[in-house]
């Protein structure tokens, strides 16, 4: 009995997510700084209202900002920390949904683990910079689960954890939006219409006010969205890469062609199917998946004038295949319980999947590290430089992978500290280049 409980699947499922994070500092040992992160790391970033391409990113402005201040620029591992924890807070918690929403223990911890290994979604675990878009995602889901265990009796109860869980999430990214849309769809579902109205209300009136703030603000940039388009045009281009994205994010689970286009199918024939029943019984399911179409849809209109390949972008179809996890575990309950070959065989495959998303995300790691090492090297040698002589201050060390840093930002992070000559070539002691 002692032996059967070690094994249990939660505690597989604990140490799933240790293995997870020493495999993910081994794929991430040679990151460092990159492109939109040089906009929070520069110290004229001081207005933490200012959107972001769109999205309200004062969490991890100011979380950047105080790690700046903390440690300097010396080191990307506290930078890189942030968003890995986050990661794993998210496929712990998709573990519980997974559970909540009736999957079998193993097949759940398999899911979760090929989530806590989802190569194809690399952008998301090994770029701090995400730290945003993934806080985001954890607060939503943490309300998701809330939400669903709620009922009329006990509304009052769980009503001021999931307003707060929603409303600072909105702080973290806009990716927020179409999550508090799935906690609406799971809370009507729980505690019926003006109930799960007033639950998403505040949320909606401070990102409104927000927004309405950064529309007239002369100085912010807001993503204008697609104009002049006739209508059907706009409809089928927004529908093609939403189609996109979703189907992609499957397809980046395992390396067998149009496999990810053939279980998005299956997905939209057994919700279609099973949609009343899984209403009634496991309503957060169709919440996540409504939350994976509704996000697919609004990136395919904030990034309408952005090329096709955009939709399959490694940060996007992380979300959406996350979302529509809980949809495929259920769909692999069913199937595991028609034989007990077919259990074994849904097993096998989840564990092969994740080996294989192993597998993509070293590489993808290997290739990041290439660019981002050479961009250290030529940030470093303007900072050499600018002891020794000075250098023209609008000039731009790496136009291509830090376009918005200039030598003048750099100058200003030298001076206070946070960037210097020796982190180049450290000691052994100090903790090496990461």
């Amino acid at each position: 009995m002692g032996g059967r409980r070690w094994l249990s699947p939660a505690t597989a499922h604990y140490v799933s997510l240790v293995v997870a994070f020493a495999w993910i500092l081994v794929c991430a040992r040679e990151q460092w700084f990159f492109f939109d992160e040089w906009d929070f790391l520069k110290l004229s970033s001081t207005d933490f209202l200012t959107p972001h391409l769109g999205h309200w990113s004062t969490v991890p402005m100011l979380v950047t900002a105080g790690l700046r201040e903390l440690v300097g620029l010396g080191s990307y591992w506290p930078y890189l920390l942030t968003a890995v924890l986050v990661h794993l807070g998210i496929a712990h918690l998709l573990w519980r949904l997974l559970r909540r929403a009736g999957v079998t223990p193993w097949i759940a911890v398999l899911l979760a683990f090929a989530i806590a290994l989802f190569g194809a979604g690399s952008e998301n675990i090994l770029w701090a910079f995400q730290f945003g878009f993934l806080g985001a995602v954890l607060l939503d889901l943490i309300a998701v689960l809330l939400v669903d265990r709620a009922t009329r009796e006990r509304y009052w109860r769980g009503f001021a954890p999931v307003v707060a869980l929603t409303v600072a999430s909105l702080m973290f990214s806009g990716t927020a939006l179409p999550l508090i849309g799935g906690v609406a769809v799971v809370a009507l579902r729980r505690v019926g219409l003006w109930r799960a109205a007033l639950l998403v209300a505040p949320s909606a009136a401070v990102y409104l006010a927000w927004y309405l703030y950064a529309q007239s603000n002369p100085v912010y940039f807001m993503p204008p969205g697609p104009s002049g388009y006739p209508v059907l045009s706009l409809v089928g281009r927004m529908g093609g890469f939403a189609f996109r994205m979703l189907s992609g994010g499957l397809d980046g689970l395992t390396p067998v062609p149009f496999l990810g286009l053939i279980l998005f199918l299956c997905l939209v024939v057994y919700a279609t199917v099973r949609g009343p029943l899984l209403w009634q019984r496991a309503p957060l399911v169709l919440g996540l998946a409504a939350s994976a179409v509704a996000f697919a849809l609004l990136t395919a209109y904030s990034r309408f004038d952005f090329t096709t390949d955009t939709a399959t972008s490694s940060r996007y179809i992380y979300l959406t295949t996350v979302l529509l996890m809980p949809l495929i575990g259920l769909l692999a309950t069913e199937l595991a319980a028609l034989h007990r070959g077919v259990e074994l065989a849904i097993v096998a495959a989840l564990g092969l999947t994740t080996v294989y998303g192993g597998h993509v995300l070293l590489q993808t790691g290997q290739a990041q590290a290439g660019i981002e090492q050479d961009t250290r090297a030529k940030i470093y040698a303007v900072v050499d430089e600018l002891a020794v002589h000075d250098v023209d201050i609008s000039s731009r060390p790496d136009p291509v992978y830090a376009p918005s840093l200039t030598v003048g930002d750099l100058r200003a992070l030298v001076a206070a500290g946070a960037l210097t000559a020796d982190q180049l070539h450290p000691s052994p002691t100090n903790g090496g280049q990461k």
